[in-house]
């Protein structure tokens, strides 16, 4: 499994939106990122912990994607916390929620 993310997305679905590396559209810092907003929603913690980490919530339901795929890492999880070197942290699942991912990282990051 990829654990770096690098498509190209068109900024919006609408025709002639220009193409980005996710990167741009991610921005700088760590980012949740999900298929729609519902599966990158946090508590009012780990959003200030986001936001401490230059972070923000990004949902995927408005872009395009045009090269690569993202499906590989939704598949079988509803959202993934990505690190500002674009490595993946860590993925929802049974065990871990987006609020306890983010914490976790903030902990590493002995931030918290």
């Amino acid at each position: 499994m990829r654990d770096e993310l690098e498509p190209f997305v068109a900024g919006s679905r609408s025709a002639g939106s220009p193409v980005a590396r996710i990167e741009e559209i991610f921005g700088p810092g760590s980012t949740v990122v999900g298929p729609e907003a519902t599966d990158v929603a946090i508590w009012s913690e780990a959003e200030t912990l986001l936001a401490r980490l230059g972070g923000h919530a990004v949902s995927l339901e408005n872009l395009e994607l045009v090269e690569e795929e993202l499906d590989w890492v939704f598949e079988n999880h509803l959202a993934v916390a990505i690190r500002p070197d674009r490595y993946i942290f860590g993925v929802v699942d049974d065990d871990w929620s987006l609020d306890d991912l983010l914490l976790e990282l903030g902990k590493k990051l002995a931030l918290r």
